[in-house]
Formats: C-alpha cells, sequence, structure tokens
C-alpha cells in the first residue's frame, strides 16, 4: 500500500510538469504558461489594464494567444479572442521592426522615397471607408519625397491624426525630413 501511495505521489508531482506547456523566453529559458497567465494577471493589476490579448510567437510560430480582462467595462463584456482592439502606437514596433528586416535583407534603403516601391502612383491607392486613403495630397508633390528613414523618426511632416485638422483633411504640414513631429 505504501508502495502504490509512493508511486501516486510521485505521479501527482511529475505528470502536471510532463504535459505542462512552456513557452520560451528571449533570454532561453522556459516560463510555463500557468507563470505567465499569473504575471500578466499581476501585471494587469497593478497598472490597472482593463484588458488585454497576448500573442506569444517562437521561430515564427504561434505557441501561445490568450484574452485576459474585459472589452467593455462599464457592460462588463469579457475580452474574446474576436474582439477587434485598437493597436494605436504598438504598430509603430511592428512596423520598425519589419523594415529594418527588409533593410537588413537590401529589399529598401531606408532613404529612397517611398513611392519608387509602388506600382502606380500612391494618390491612385484606394481605401474605402471615411476619409480614407492619399487622394487629398494630389496637389501636394511633397508626399514624393517622403522616405522609410522619415516614417521611422517621426518627420513626414504629417500631423498625427488627419481627423485632428479643421477640415480632417490629409495634408502634410511641413516639408517632409525638416524637422519632428
Amino acid at each position: 500500500m505504501l508502495k502504490k501511495a509512493g508511486l501516486f505521489l510521485l505521479l501527482l508531482f511529475f505528470v502536471p510538469a510532463i504535459f505542462a506547456q512552456y513557452i520560451n523566453s528571449v533570454d532561453g529559458t522556459k516560463i510555463s504558461v500557468d507563470s505567465l497567465k499569473l504575471k500578466i494577471e499581476y501585471l494587469m493589476s497593478t497598472a490597472n489594464v482593463s484588458g488585454v490579448c497576448i500573442s506569444v510567437f517562437n521561430s515564427n510560430k504561434l505557441v501561445y494567444t490568450s484574452v485576459f480582462g474585459l472589452a467593455n467595462v462599464p457592460k462588463k463584456e469579457s475580452l474574446k479572442p474576436s474582439t477587434v482592439l485598437y493597436g494605436a502606437s504598438f504598430a509603430k514596433e511592428v512596423f520598425a521592426y519589419i523594415v529594418m528586416q527588409l533593410v537588413q535583407e537590401n529589399q529598401i534603403d531606408l532613404d529612397k522615397p517611398l513611392v519608387e516601391y509602388l506600382s502606380k502612383p500612391l494618390i491612385d491607392y484606394k481605401i474605402n471607408g471615411w476619409n480614407r486613403g492619399y487622394q487629398q495630397l494630389a496637389n501636394d508633390d511633397r508626399y514624393k519625397k517622403i522616405t522609410g528613414r522619415m516614417c521611422l523618426n517621426h518627420t513626414t511632416g504629417f500631423p498625427n491624426w488627419r481627423w485632428f485638422e479643421a477640415d480632417k483633411k490629409l495634408k502634410i504640414k511641413f516639408e517632409p525630413g525638416s524637422r519632428y513631429s
């Protein structure tokens, strides 16, 4: 009986470890999914974050994704994997990472005007939706000077948001490359 109890305790201890999911960290260590969940919940609580979606990729493969918290706080609606989240400035890091990979692979030159990479003029690209696209730049050729480097260092001349403009139109506010904004 004691032997069976010992085996049971041994299995109770090791079986969860065998089947536990681990994620590789940037420093080469591994973290369990349970530890990651606890850390995320702690950080959300500490920073008073109402909802977040987390995805982890190891070697370009999705190894973990989960949602935490609420999508709509007043209505107490839970965040779901299908919830559309506004990325705000998080897209800047993704864009910068992709651009620098393309630079490293000699696919683009940071100082070459971006319009030279397009198959048709920028103003000919139509984007559906209210006040989208680049047609409002038709009478301002300065857009033809904008480079990847200017996009990365916020010197394109564009305002942060076109809808903050009195007329809600996209315009270049200053000479591209001349100052930060």
